[in-house]
């Protein structure tokens, strides 16, 4: 159903059982590619841990190199946790700094792929 369509019965009196269906298909439709999301997801994350895990391996200070025509770089991604400023405001500033002194380099590491 277009949602053109969908959008003129904004106050329907009546339901028909092809309306029914169409949801029944979309909403099945959707929870399939949401199956299919999360397996492509896991196998990205398994491909860029075994990348990550070569890069390192192989150039562990510059934590870069080139390799088959692609430049591969393992970022940190240090970035500042949503939660940080409501954190300060409830436990304070000198104890978010402990936290963050103590966990400092201890992020998420991300592959940056780069086709050269």
């Amino acid at each position: 159903m277009a949602a053109a369509s969908v959008a003129e019965k904004a106050n329907p009196t009546n339901v028909t059982k092809k309306e029914i269906q169409a949801f029944l298909d979309s909403q099945a439709k959707r929870k399939a590619h949401d199956r299919d999301s999360r397996a492509e997801q896991k196998t990205e994350q398994q491909l860029e841990q075994v990348l990550i895990d070569f890069v390192l391996a192989k150039s562990p200070k510059a934590r870069s190199l080139d390799r088959s025509g692609f430049h591969l770089e393992v970022l940190n991604s240090d970035k500042r946790p949503p939660w940080k400023d409501l954190f300060i405001e409830l436990a304070g500033a000198a104890k978010a700094r402990q936290l963050e002194q103590k966990y400092e380099g201890q992020g998420r590491d991300k592959i940056a792929v780069t086709k050269i």
